[in-house]
């Protein structure tokens, strides 16, 4: 993804869960999990995330919110 050009990405949260927020992320046609813990984002709230890791074998994506 960073190779793409996808360091960071728009998203909007969708789903909130007791540790964790649903974010759909509409450029990827991609849903992932954000942990809650951290500070609480409202519904249908649009977020920044960047790439914080990639693995190629388990073929998953992880963000972190942006500052």
């Amino acid at each position: 993804l960073k190779d793409l050009g996808y360091t960071e990405v728009q998203c909007v949260v969708v789903e909130i869960k007791e540790r964790f927020s649903v974010v759909l992320i509409p450029e990827l046609a991609m849903e992932t999990r954000i942990s809650s813990s951290l500070q609480e984002i409202p519904l249908n709230t649009s977020v920044r995330l960047s790439v914080s890791s990639v693995d190629l074998p388990d073929l998953s994506v992880f963000f972190q919110i942006s500052s």
